[in-house]
């Protein structure tokens, strides 16, 4: 309890701010009888300082006798500015100021003749919730709540804000307190909750700017048809009353969280009305029930029945191209029949990538959540075969052959295997299959094709060696202007050489100068007994004039030079002709 001193001091400090009011108020006045002639002006500015126009001010009196009246009112220039120049009050009377500025009322105790306002940037904020008197407090929509000052009988009950109740039975009022002495108390408002004026309930609270408060509300009076909030429980069986412990139970549009234990379920609290509930598992068909939340809990037994897996195929949108292989890309869908007939099934894919018994997999899921699977093992192989030929013989020069030639073909291919390999030698009129070494005899110039095939139906692209045989030789014909040289007289003389040579199939290759011989000992000495008796023969060209001297020993029969060309053809071979020149005994 409060002692006694404390209580003298705060009554005779009452006096005093009694008196101090009384004289302030009383100093710029005209006062008349019992009554007074008084005037108020002032400024009214927004949160940045800023004039606010049309704000309507209105000072009200209260005294025991008149109760509370409004005596003048005022509405603020551009300026913000407002006067109300002559308004008539009680001597103790009780003056207050109502504000109308920007949706807001703010209410004053006036205490001088001058009364400035300017919006706080702060809000005093005042919030609740209103439900129904029920087990699970349902809430109360579109319910009226005031909020009110009270500042004497008559016309002193003065509305601060009004508002209806939300879906959730929620309010908020943002107000400005303002600073006042009301019939309550100070800053005291008054929270009236409903709208029948006999039986409206009030609640009394202070408020001062920058708090928060919170004031609930339970309603009584429920109306017949409301429905209340509830909850439901309940437990999921088979049809062998069997729990099943991993279904989901759903509230079908709402997010109401719902506990679940093995088979039991109990919900969190619901609004009342009518709702169906969904329930699913694997292996079983979806069940939905419909229901009515009307206060209490509501009790569920639900029975579901055994669902199989969709059946999947998978299907190909063609049939294999060659011996079970696929040589271009191929798409792979998926077919699934099911008890459930609402099924979701996987895309078509494509199947591009190269490979053998690929394994294409696609799913179908029913409503129950069972999945079925259908697969295919795809072969697909894009790629040619390749293929190498060799030639076992050497060539002599420029591709040309003088024997047959014989030609192996080898080939591989990394994903269906080699088929077979084939070759033409008529410019692809025929195709004969590869069974071993492949012998080209003809003489000219033989085109050998080939290409392979592989077990997907790749074909390779046709290649081409160029294998030129010639196995005759050329025809060489030599003849020399002079065969006989006589007399014997020591002395040199020229000869030439006619060289006649035939070559018409891999063309000449080149005619050469090969040897002049004797019968007689190289540079042997005549009766002379001269040296060099060949002279200017340029072996090993295509020389075809040279110098031989007329000289025979004596003890001989006569000399014999014997002149050698050779021609050789672009395969090799060789041809070699003889002439004779002849220095005779007589």
């Amino acid at each position: 309890m409060k002692d006694a001193k404390g209580s003298s001091r705060k009554i005779l400090a009452l006096i005093l701010s009694l008196l101090v009011l009384f004289l302030t108020v009383t100093a710029n006045t005209n006062e008349v009888g019992s009554e007074i002639i008084s005037s108020l002006q002032g400024k009214i500015t927004d949160e940045n300082g800023q004039p606010v126009e049309g704000a309507s001010i209105k000072i009200g009196t209260y005294s025991p006798e008149l109760g509370f009246r409004f005596v003048g009112s005022a509405s603020t220039n551009k300026e913000g500015k407002y006067s109300i120049p002559n308004y008539t009050r009680g001597l103790y009377d009780a003056v207050s100021a109502v504000i109308s500025v920007k949706g807001y009322v703010v209410v004053y105790s006036v205490k001088s003749q001058t009364l400035n306002f300017q919006i706080p940037e702060k809000r005093t904020i005042l919030s609740g919730k209103v439900t129904y008197a029920d087990m699970y407090q349902t809430p109360v929509e579109d319910y009226q709540v005031n909020l009110k000052v009270y500042l004497g009988t008559g016309g002193g009950r003065i509305n601060i804000a009004s508002t209806l109740t939300d879906s959730e039975g929620n309010y908020t009022f943002s107000i400005i307190p303002g600073d006042f002495d009301s019939a309550r108390g100070e800053n005291s408002f008054q929270m009236f909750f409903g709208s029948n004026p006999e039986k409206l309930v009030e609640h009394n609270v202070e408020l001062q700017l920058g708090e928060s408060g919170i004031i609930n509300h339970q309603e009584y009076d429920i109306p017949s048809g409301r429905r209340l909030n509830g909850r439901i429980e309940g437990y999921i069986m088979d049809e062998n009353e069997v729990p099943i412990n991993d279904a989901i139970v759903e509230l079908v549009g709402f997010d109401t969280p719902i506990i679940q234990t093995e088979g039991l379920f109990i919900s969190d609290i619901i609004k009342g009305g009518h709702y169906t509930l969904r329930v699913s598992a694997p292996g079983f068909f979806p069940l939905e029930e419909s229901f009515d939340i009307n206060g209490g809990d509501t009790h569920l037994v639900l029975k579901l029945t055994k669902n199989n897996p969709p059946v999947v195929t998978a299907i190909v949108d063609r049939s294999p191209d060659h011996n079970g292989w696929y040589n271009k890309d191929v798409t792979v869908s998926f077919q699934a029949t099911d008890d459930d007939s609402v099924l979701f099934i996987d895309p078509p894919i494509l199947v591009s990538t190269e490979g053998v018994d690929q394994v294409i997999e696609g799913m179908a899921e029913d409503t129950a959540g069972l999945i079925g699977i259908g697969s295919i093992n795809i072969n697909l192989d894009k790629t040619p075969p390749v293929t190498t030929a060799s030639v076992l013989e050497s060539a002599y020069q420029n591709n040309w052959y003088k024997t047959d030639v014989h030609v192996t073909l080898s080939s591989n291919d990394n994903l269906s295997g080699v088929d077979n390999p084939k070759y033409s030698l008529d410019n692809g009129n025929t195709w004969t299959d590869y069974n071993g070494v492949i012998t080209v005899s003809k003489e000219g110039k033989n085109i050998l094709q080939y290409r392979s095939f592989d077990k997907a139906g790749n074909i390779e692209q046709t290649k081409v060696i160029e294998v030129n045989i010639d196995k005759t030789p050329p025809s060489l014909n030599l003849t020399l202007d002079r065969t006989v040289l006589s007399p014997a007289n020591h002395k040199m003389v020229s000869i030439n050489a006619i060289v006649n040579v035939i070559e018409s199939v891999s063309g000449l290759d080149s005619v050469v100068f090969t040897s002049i011989t004797s019968n007689e000992s190289s540079n042997q000495l005549g009766a002379g007994k001269t040296s060099a008796d060949v002279q200017n023969a340029d072996y090993g060209t295509n020389d075809t004039t040279f110098d031989l001297r007329v000289e025979r020993s004596g003890k001989g029969e006569g000399r014999l030079y014997t002149i050698t060309y050779t021609a050789t053809d672009n395969a090799g071979n060789i041809s070699t002709d003889t002439a004779t020149v002849t220095v005779p005994k007589k």
